[in-house]
C-alpha cells in the first residue's frame, strides 16, 4: 500500500470508530478493534478488549465525538496516528457528563486486509 492508502484506510476506520461510538453500535466497533487491544483512558483508566466494549456497552455513553486532526505515519503493516480528539461522555452510572478535548495517540495494525486498532491513549488538553 501507498502511504496515501494507508491514510485514507486509517482515517476512514478512525471516523466508523467514532460513528460506532455515537451510535451505541458494539458490532461495528468490535470489527474495528484488534483482540490485543490496549485502551487507555483520559482518565488513566486502562482496559483490555472486552472491558472496553463492556464499557462502551454498559458504563459510558458517547453523546458527541469529533475528530480534530489525524497525523499517520505508515511503518508498513503498523500505523501510528496522532492528533486532536473531542469527546462528550456521560457515565451512566453517575450521570457525569465530560466535555473533553484531548490529544491521542493510536496503533494501527494490518489483519487480515483490514486495519484495526490495537492502541489508543488519550490524554486531556489543558
Amino acid at each position: 500500500m501507498t502511504e496515501t492508502t494507508v491514510e485514507e484506510a486509517i482515517n476512514l476506520q478512525e471516523t466508523a470508530r467514532c460513528r460506532a461510538l455515537v451510535a451505541k453500535d458494539i458490532g461495528a466497533l468490535s470489527e474495528l478493534i484488534a483482540p490485543c487491544l490496549v485502551h487507555v483512558h483520559a482518565t488513566g483508566v486502562i482496559e483490555d478488549r472486552n472491558s472496553y466494549l463492556a464499557s462502551v456497552s454498559d458504563k459510558l455513553e458517547f453523546l458527541h465525538v469529533e475528530r480534530r486532526t489525524l497525523s499517520i505515519v505508515d511503518h508498513g503493516g503498523f500505523a501510528i496516528a496522532t492528533g486532536q480528539l473531542d469527546q462528550i461522555v456521560r457515565n451512566r452510572f453517575t450521570d457525569q457528563t465530560h466535555d473533553m478535548k484531548m490529544v491521542t495517540s493510536q496503533l494501527w495494525v494490518q489483519q487480515d486486509g483490514e486495519w484495526r486498532q490495537a492502541s489508543f491513549h488519550a490524554t486531556r488538553l489543558p
